[in-house]
């Protein structure tokens, strides 16, 4: 019912980026209830989710009913303090209800945390990228009006003089 993807096989550990594909799909079971939680290891974080969904305060994503296939996209990164290197896990919860049985389900994702050097043997999974380039993008849209901004500057002259301990003891370079 659950299934994860991730757009690069590798994060770098000094801010790293990579995107996480979870699909959900009901498999023909009407489903009540559906609520998604991404746990994510030490050192990496996430964006509101790209498809946006709305979210709690701990970044669950709920759904009322699940009739047709939802996907999810997040947007992963590191920051700039080094990210130990190795592999780890991002754990997803996914709990539902059908009639009232409430169900589980989590999977894990092995995620490898490499240095920014080490990246030439790179995996890309075209599906997510595909996806990714399909979502909206807000940063994208041009300014509904353009607005013309005209400056005038006022000169304003002054005529300086100077106290006798100023004349006295100034320095002029």
């Amino acid at each position: 019912m659950i299934k994860a993807q991730l757009a690069k096989s590798f994060i770098e550990n000094n801010e790293g980026l990579n995107h996480l594909l979870i699909k959900i799909s009901p498999e023909n079971i009407d489903i009540s209830y559906v609520k998604v939680d991404v746990h994510l290891p030490y050192g990496i974080s996430r964006l509101p989710n790209l498809t946006k969904y709305d979210e709690n305060a701990q970044g669950s994503i709920s759904f009322r009913e699940l009739n047709e296939k939802k996907e999810i996209m997040f947007e992963l990164y590191t920051t700039e303090e080094d990210v130990p290197l190795g592999h780890c896990s991002i754990n997803i919860l996914l709990k539902y209800r059908i009639g009232m049985l409430e169900h589980e389900e989590n999977i894990s994702i092995t995620l490898s945390i490499v240095d920014e050097n080490d990246v030439a043997d790179v995996v890309i999974n075209n599906e997510v990228i595909t996806k990714l380039k399909e979502l909206p993008n807000d940063l994208k849209e041009e300014p509904k009006e353009n607005y013309e901004l005209d400056v005038k500057s006022k000169v304003i002259r002054r005529n300086n003089t100077f106290s006798y301990l100023e004349e006295k003891y100034r320095v002029n370079y």
